[in-house]
């Protein structure tokens, strides 16, 4: 492979044969066809598509491919393995000069499907094959061979198919090859295949280096084909209805053919009104369709019939069962109705008896008065009803006004009815009831028909029923005596216990009445009951007042205490103190029952409260109590090394002259005594107990307790799984002391870090940093530290992978050199297409795609190190730039709707740039641009990757057109002085205009049909008088668009 790589190298071989015989053979055969008829009269949509038996027809099978292991060539003529193939003596022979590079890898085929030597069964056709001129050298010869599939099967490996090899050599190569008699005619493969060093032996089989081109034998004449129409293609189309004849040949032999293409009768259609095409504005017509399978009509229907309401002209096309389609149109004129008359009242519309108002049409003295008929421009009304005028033009429309509502009402007469007497006390009411239904406004301000009265005052109301219809009631008075209102205070609470008493007062001097007989104004009572006064007035009024009860409690006993024990005694004992009522017991100590227990001293007492609330006297006890020492100790610390001591400190209630019990659980006294505090060590390790009871003044403490751990010494040992490895490998650390799994351990790394395992371990221990690492172990247990133990680690240093390849992008494909420098023994690429290599500099060629490139190296110390670059080499396929756009550029564009909506079809791109042609660009995918001036515009889009390749497209022109417009003048002077003589139209693209001048009585005085012509103030010859005139009509655009138009003209002399 590296001499291929270093040198070039041209191998040149002529070929010449020359073979003299030649057998001339025909093919026979027949001709038959496929008529494609003409859909719809009149059009060219039909088609014959000729078939040919026999003769020199063939299929294409599809064939094998060689492969190679390495290219063929690296596209220059330096390195071409076939580069010059030929032929002579065939009715069309084959010339592929300096082909160059051809085919890729693993093929290296090339299938030159246009290139064709034509031969007649048993005829010879001599060749030609060379390499390119300068890489053939007598270092590196050539060998070739040629195959043919006969029999057309797909395969050249049948009996007969292998035609000629030569070489391996440095000379010329030419030949003759013979086709067999008895051939089928038709097409047939012809594979060339040229091998480094050997002459190969198969079509398909896989070499080292090579080419490989195919090219295509026919065996009998080509065929030409003459038409009666002038084609000479095999098949032909867009035709019309007719007979056609075409005579075909093939060497020698010819046949002839007839075909007629049918179509179908014409198809047209018609529209059918229901009625008059001219009618006032408001009614219809209904136009009907011809039969047909789908129709579409200009004001937007698509079933068979539309309605046209409005003038205009409106058309419909339809569609037949075969697809053909067809037109129609007709006239409708839609005549205005005149104005509506408008009605003005000369004053309110809603008044009494007696009145009167004028109405007034602004139609005139046509108008027609209904109800009634009368006929004027004014009605005089004096009585309810809905009052109209009608108008009739000349057209014979109708237009009338909205009815006027007129309403004439009697003069009121206002009075007030009561349900009852309007003097009564209070509590009682009165109704008082208008005589109208609405209009009311009483003078307290309701508005309703109807009052409920049960308070003084005067009353009246007023009735409006609009337009002065108004009158005012007669004042009706309204008296309510008020009702006495009694109520009983009390002096002091209405309930309370035996022995007190309350006093209860009226609100009034006079005329009372206690339910207790008095009929005083007070009353003062003593004993339990409910008291009420009743009190009548002048007027005979009478009020109750709310009953108050008053209720008297007796005084219950002073309660009894009872003890459950003696009222003397120590501290942590208790007595309990009894009353004898069960509740309603209220002790010194704030206790609410019956009982309570009594743990210090004290004098306690209790009173009793029955359910009235009435309390008894207290009664009260003493009690005593002797306090209980506490034997409470601590010792500090409570945990301790076999080397160490600890304090026992005493922290009770007792005082230094009690009588203090110390066990200390076989510790040794260093000092302390009595009371303490104390200092004691132990000899071994161990739990130890402490215990202590005091006494003092007769009481006992309870017997305190201390546990005291005693801890030994941990140990520290430790091995390892490896002294030496490469940086960011690991060794293990095995703990090999004594020291149970809850110990704590603190394990060093050194320069590394812990990946796996805590505690006792194993610990796995990574290690990055090259040079001598130290690995170290402390242990601790219950507070005691071991010593620490330690272990060196030699790490060696990984190897520095680089990679480089220059270039490492580009577009389509990519041939690169990729260059390492790292120091290694060993070296693994993975080149991200599933291939590798094991060199320091690996030449290596990529189709499209985006690869990841890694390389491991393994240096003299067995150190491993990767790198891996993601997307390293990309190679990117050349954008491919297309677009659409709305609208089209079939037409001109108005100024106005010049937003240009353009669609982004390319493919492979990252970016994109657009220029629309007026110096303004955009980055958008898909832009939408507003042209703002006129002109004509290119527009030209790049498309771009991310490498920077990049194609382009346009589109153009876009041709941006002013907006139509118009001006109708509203006065003229046609008084001959050259200035302003004439009423016309002017404007930009107008194509048509059809207005109609009318005097103020709507006589027709004139027409303009186009926008060059005017009128010049004459009907009939004679000149008109200064006035007003009215036109109206439409103005239509270039574009297919009306406009309406309509206005006053002013003439003026």
């Amino acid at each position: 492979m590296e001499k291929f790589l270093q040198k070039h190298f041209l191998i040149t071989i002529i070929i010449l044969f020359f073979y003299s015989n030649r057998i001339n053979a025909q093919c026979p055969f027949t001709t038959s066809g496929v008529i494609t008829n003409v859909t719809c009269f009149g059009f060219n949509n039909g088609a014959i598509n000729l078939s040919i038996a026999g003769g020199s027809g063939g299929g294409n099978p599809s064939y094998c491919l060689p492969t190679y292991s390495n290219p063929g060539c690296q596209c220059t003529t330096y390195w071409d393995m076939i580069n010059n193939f030929s032929t002579t003596g065939g009715s069309t022979n084959i010339s592929n000069l300096n082909s160059g590079c051809n085919g890729f890898l693993p093929s290296n085929c090339t299938y030159f499907s246009g290139m064709t030597v034509t031969v007649n069964p048993g005829q010879s056709f001599n060749f030609a094959v060379q390499c390119a001129n300068s890489g053939c050298s007598n270092t590196y010869n050539q060998g070739f061979r040629i195959w043919v599939d006969w029999n057309n099967n797909g395969s050249f490996l049948d009996p007969g198919e292998n035609m000629w090899g030569g070489g391996p050599g440095f000379q010329v190569f030419n030949g003759s090859i013979t086709v067999p008699v008895g051939t089928s005619c038709g097409q047939k493969r012809m594979r060339v295949r040229g091998t480094y060093a050997t002459i190969p032996t198969a079509p398909c089989s896989q070499y080292t280096y090579g080419e490989t081109e195919d090219y295509n034998v026919m065996v009998g004449a080509p065929y030409t084909y003459a038409w009666s129409n002038g084609a000479t293609t095999e098949d032909i189309s867009n035709l019309i209805a007719g007979t056609y004849t075409v005579t075909v040949s093939s060497g020698g032999t010819s046949a002839m053919d007839t075909f007629i293409v049918t179509e179908p009768p014409a198809f047209n259609v018609t529209i059918t009104p229901s009625g008059a095409t001219t009618f006032c504005q408001g009614d219809s017509v209904i136009l009907t369709s011809s039969a047909a399978t789908s129709y579409v009509w200009s004001s937007g229907g698509n079933t068979i019939s539309t309605t046209a309401l409005t003038s205009g002209t409106y058309s419909v096309t339809c569609t037949s069962a075969t697809g053909c389609t067809s037109s129609a149109s007709i006239l409708i004129t839609v005549n205005p109705s005149p104005p509506i008359p408008n009605i003005s009242a000369s004053g309110g519309t809603f008044f009494c008896t007696g009145g009167t108002v004028t109405l007034t049409s602004d139609a005139g003295a046509n108008s027609v008065w209904q109800p009634g008929g009368t006929i004027g421009s004014t009605l005089v009304v004096n009585s309810s009803g809905n009052y109209t005028a009608t108008i009739t033009d000349a057209n014979g429309c109708i237009s009338t006004a909205a009815p006027t509502t007129i309403t004439v009402i009697a003069q009121p007469v206002a009075t007030i009815a009561a349900s009852g007497p309007t003097t009564f006390c209070q509590g009682g009411s009165v109704v008082l009831s208008a005589n109208y239904p609405t209009g009311i406004l009483w003078n307290n301000g309701s508005t309703t028909t109807s009052l409920n009265i049960n308070s003084s005052g005067t009353f009246s109301f007023i009735v409006d029923l609009g337009n002065g219809c108004v009158d005012t009631s007669a004042i009706t008075t309204v008296t309510v005596n008020p009702n006495p209102t009694p109520i009983i205070s009390a002096v002091g609470v209405t309930t309370f216990c035996q022995g007190g008493s309350v006093t209860l007062n009226s609100n009034y001097n006079n005329g009372n009445l206690w339910s207790s007989g008095a009929n005083t104004s007070s009353i003062n009572v003593v004993a339990s009951g409910s008291f009420t006064i009743t009190v009548t007035d002048a007027n005979g009024c009478s009020g109750i007042s709310p009953a108050v009860n008053v209720t008297v409690n007796p005084i219950p006993a002073a309660p009894l205490i009872t003890t459950s024990g003696a009222t003397t005694f120590c501290q942590g004992n208790m007595v309990t103190l009894s009353s004898n009522y069960p509740n309603g017991n209220l002790w010194s100590t704030n206790a609410n029952t019956s009982s309570i227990n009594v743990s210090t001293s004290g004098n306690y007492s209790v009173t009793y409260t029955d359910g009235n609330g009435c309390s008894s006297p207290a009664s009260s006890i003493q009690v005593t109590v002797n306090p209980v020492p506490t034997a409470n100790f601590g010792a500090v610390p409570s945990a301790i090394c076999v080397v160490n001591s600890t304090v026992i400190t005493y922290f009770g209630s007792a005082s230094a002259a009690a009588t203090y019990n110390w066990n200390f659980g076989g510790g040794n006294v260093l000092s302390g005594t009595g009371q303490g505090p104390y200092d004691i060590d132990f000899n071994t390790p161990g739990n130890y107990t402490i215990t202590l009871s005091v006494t003092e003044l007769g009481c006992t403490s309870n017997i305190a307790s201390a546990v005291i751990t005693v801890y030994g010494t941990p140990s520290s040992t430790f091995t390892i799984s490896e002294d030496t490895i490469c940086s960011g490998q690991t060794t293990t650390l095995f703990y090999t002391g004594s020291s149970t799994s809850t110990s704590n351990y603190l394990w060093g790394v050194g320069a590394g870090g812990i990946v796996s395992g805590n505690g006792q371990g194993p610990i796995t221990a990574q290690i990055n940093a090259s040079g001598l690492d130290t690995l170290s172990l402390i242990v601790s247990e219950n507070g005691c530290v071991s010593a620490t133990t330690f272990h060196i680690v030699l790490v060696h240093p990984l190897p520095q992978v680089n990679l480089n390849a220059q270039p490492h992008s580009a577009c389509d494909s990519l041939q690169t050199t990729l260059v390492t420098t790292t120091p290694g023994v060993n070296y693994l690429w993975s080149l991200g297409d599933g291939t590798s290599d094991s060199t320091t500099t690996v030449q290596h060629f990529y189709p499209n795609g985006v690869y990841d490139v890694s390389l491991i190296v393994i240096d003299n110390n067995g150190c491993t190190d990767t790198l891996t670059i993601p997307e390293y080499i990309k190679v990117l396929p050349t954008p491919t730039a297309a677009f659409t756009y709305n609208p089209t550029t079939d037409s001109a564009i108005d100024l106005s709707g010049a937003s240009i909506n353009f669609i982004n079809l390319s493919n492979n791109a990252t970016s994109y740039v657009w220029n629309f042609g007026n110096g303004q660009t955009s980055t958008y995918d898909n832009p939408t641009y507003l042209y703002t001036d006129t002109g004509r515009f290119f527009v030209l889009m790049y498309a771009i990757n991310e490498l920077g390749c990049h194609d382009s497209a346009s589109a153009g022109y876009f041709i941006i057109q002013p907006n139509p417009e118009f001006f109708i003048p509203n006065t003229f002077t046609p008084n001959n002085d050259g200035v302003n003589d004439v009423f016309k139209v002017y404007g930009r693209r107008v194509a048509k205009v059809d207005i109609n001048i009318f005097s103020r009585i709507g006589e027709r005085l004139y027409s303009i049909h186009n926008i060059d012509e005017g009128w010049d103030g004459t009907f009939q010859g004679t000149n008109l008088n200064t006035g007003v005139y009215v036109y109206s009509g439409f103005i239509q655009f270039d574009s297919g668009k009306k406009k309406k138009v309509k206005g006053d003209i002013t003439l003026l002399k």
